[in-house]
């Protein structure tokens, strides 16, 4: 870092090596950059295993004299997709084609790539002043006291029927197979940051 981005066509690609191997429950990823016209700027991030996810694409001003700078937080979790130039300190969506829970569950141990294309042959360019990541994993589970150990008390995957449940009333339903959303959880994972300034 820093890293010129343009004037003119051109790919800028900046790497973060993760150590170890976290199983990723959650990732977000944070761009410092500057360009003379942000719309220029498409932004991917690449996993160790090859794996390309786009950030964001042509946003802000499409002409020189606009925002020029971008310090933001793209956060699957965020509320906003971007729809203009990101403000320092805001957290925002991937855009709608993206998300960046297409990485959840693999290992994040390995080198990442963020790729920034200028798509636009012009004399406007930038730099690219740091990015980092912030990678969290799923808390183990819980020990048990000494002396005692873990036992399953009930167990069915519920795919060759209802178990011995029942189920009944208004509007009442039972369907097998792989459920259309992932199970919820209220523990939050533990997060470690990877930053390249």
């Amino acid at each position: 870092m820093p890293k010129t981005i343009g004037p003119g066509a051109a790919l800028v690609s900046s790497t973060i090596t993760v150590p170890g191997n976290p199983r990723i429950a959650d990732v977000d990823v944070s761009v410092q950059l500057n360009h003379a016209v942000m719309g220029q700027i498409d932004a991917h991030l690449r996993s160790p295993a090859g794996n390309d996810n786009g950030l964001f694409t042509d946003i802000g001003a499409g002409a020189a004299g606009g925002q020029a700078q971008m310090d933001t937080t793209i956060d699957d979790e965020a509320g906003l997709t971007p729809a203009f130039t990101v403000l320092k300190g805001i957290n925002i969506k991937p855009e709608l084609a993206y998300r960046l829970k297409w990485f959840d569950g693999v290992n994040a141990g390995g080198t990442w790539t963020l790729d920034l294309y200028d798509d636009t042959a012009d004399a406007n360019g930038g730099t690219l002043t740091g990015w980092s990541m912030t990678v969290c994993e799923e808390p183990p589970p819980p020990a048990c006291p000494a002396g005692y150990a873990r036992t399953t008390v009930f167990s069915s995957d519920f795919e060759s029927g209802a178990a011995g449940f029942t189920h009944s009333g208004t509007g009442d339903q039972w369907a097998l197979g792989t459920p259309n959303s992932p199970a919820t959880t209220t523990t939050k994972p533990a997060c470690r940051i990877y930053n390249l300034y």
